[in-house]
């Protein structure tokens, strides 16, 4: 759940999903401030979180 001040707060076994496209072999500039600035709180010592990239073209290069 997203909350204020940049802030995901997690309860107990719930897990974090990123989807995003590959932009120019990248993240999309707005999703590198996004992910830059969170905060992610969470009740489990160790939250599951993942991220996923699609790709149009040339799979390999997103860093």
């Amino acid at each position: 759940m997203i909350g204020y001040n940049d802030s995901v707060y997690l309860e107990k076994d719930e897990s974090l999903g990123i989807v995003v496209p590959t932009h120019f072999w990248g993240l999309p500039t707005f999703v590198e401030g996004f992910l830059s600035k969170i905060n992610i709180i969470s009740e489990d010592k160790n939250p599951y979180i993942f991220l996923i990239a699609t790709f149009g073209t040339s799979p390999g290069y997103c860093c």
